[in-house]
């Protein structure tokens, strides 16, 4: 998340965000391919699914901004924030507050770099945030990681709408597409992960949560949309 619980871009200090960088396992994250995709809603501009693999951005958000007298591509500073970010808690296993912390700040070099003064880049990008009570959360990524989200200080009110506008994007238990049952998950065909078939599990993400089915979804459960989640 881009933006948001209101972290001072210079909290980190020099020698953690250097440490964390230049971390190897960090580095390897940093390095991965990723995809991007501007067809959801995001709050706070930008997030990321759970494997790492996906980078969103909110749909109203421009490829480019008028910053500083400037025609520039923003959203290369906020993927640049976002895996970072995402980077730095999977390798390293740091609380979301920290890594943001370090993402602002590894941000803030790129954007500086760019000779961009800080404060134009932010003016030119406020406007685009998504805290407000009264937006209309329509389309929210079904693989989306929650952790920026779920950190205090937590906005329930985001939190339920988005939540609402998730399970608008998908299946009802009961369409007869799905056929959705909490006891019929089979043997290497479960909904989630289990102690006899840890990895043959669908499309089921943390707190029973599933990417194509609304509501709250059994680990041993199972459906017609079964399919191997992907590695």
């Amino acid at each position: 998340m881009s933006a948001g619980h209101d972290a001072d871009w210079a909290a980190a200090d020099t020698e953690t965000v250097k440490r964390a960088l230049e971390n190897k396992a960090v580095k390897r994250e940093l390095a991965r391919s990723r995809r991007t995709n501007d067809s959801y809603d995001l709050p706070y501009l930008a997030g990321y699914s759970k494997d790492g693999k996906t980078i969103y951005f909110d749909r109203h958000f421009p490829e480019f901004l008028d910053i500083h007298g400037r025609k520039v591509n923003a959203r290369r500073f906020i993927q640049i924030h976002e895996e970072t970010e995402k980077s730095v808690i999977d390798a390293l296993g740091l609380p979301y507050p920290q890594a943001h912390e370090i993402a602002n700040a590894a941000e803030n070099r790129a954007v500086m770099g760019y000779g961009i003064p800080r404060s134009s880049y932010e003016k030119a990008v406020k406007p685009y945030i998504k805290a407000d009570e009264l937006e209309k959360l329509q389309k929210i990524p079904p693989d989306l990681d929650w952790t920026p989200y779920l950190a205090p200080p937590v906005n329930r009110a985001l939190i339920a709408r988005m939540k609402a506008a998730e399970d608008e994007e998908k299946l009802a238990k009961s369409d007869p597409k799905v056929n959705y049952s909490d006891e019929r998950g089979t043997a290497g065909r479960h909904c989630g992960p289990d102690r006899h078939w840890p990895e043959n599990y669908c499309s089921m993400y943390g707190d029973h949560d599933c990417s194509a089915v609304a509501g709250f979804i059994i680990p041993r459960g199972g459906c017609d949309l079964w399919e191997r989640a992907a590695d």
